[in-house]
């Protein structure tokens, strides 16, 4: 604020707070921490760093849920094994790639999470993961996308149109 004001910004602490808290309806951002669907509850979050990460695991950490089930992937030029750490061993996951050539393929996705003790399935799109997910889960479960904006990006339209994905019934 005060290099703002520096260069002739008449910015009061009051706009600040005020910008900062309506944040997602002044700039149209998604995908912070986004509701995307109540049965079972869909979480989506551009979370991509060990800091966002963490932030995001300690939202986790308040929910009250039978099963976590997290869509996941990720591009080539972040410290996806840091990550991969900070995850919840307890979750079932579903590793992607999100479709640009940035994108870490998911074989060497799946492979990392191996190493991290975090097992899940490899799927051929974030769609598809999405999809898997939706199935397996249930009313108190939850399903979190996550670990790229991309990935994010990706998902958002599947629910936006109001895509519904048959349950398991088993």
């Amino acid at each position: 604020m005060v290099q703002l004001q520096k260069k002739g910004y008449d910015l009061t602490v009051e706009h600040c707070i005020d910008g900062m808290s309506n944040a997602k309806a002044i700039t149209g951002l998604r995908g912070r921490w986004e509701l995307l669907q109540t049965e079972p509850k869909i979480i989506a979050d551009i979370a991509h760093n060990e800091a966002g990460i963490t932030e995001v695991v300690q939202q986790l950490a308040q929910l009250s849920y039978k099963q976590l089930h997290i869509v996941f992937g990720a591009v080539q030029d972040k410290a996806v094994e840091k990550v991969l750490q900070l995850l919840p061993a307890d979750a079932q996951y579903y590793w992607c790639a999100p479709d640009l050539p940035r994108a870490l393929p998911v074989a060497d996705l799946a492979s990392k999470a191996n190493a991290a003790n975090r097992n899940g399935a490899v799927y051929s799109s974030v769609e598809e993961a999405c999809q898997a997910a939706q199935k397996n889960a249930f009313g108190h479960d939850w399903i979190l996308i996550t670990g790229s904006n991309f990935v994010v990006a990706e998902a958002l339209p599947l629910f936006d149109s109001n895509h519904e994905y048959p349950r398991s019934t088993t």
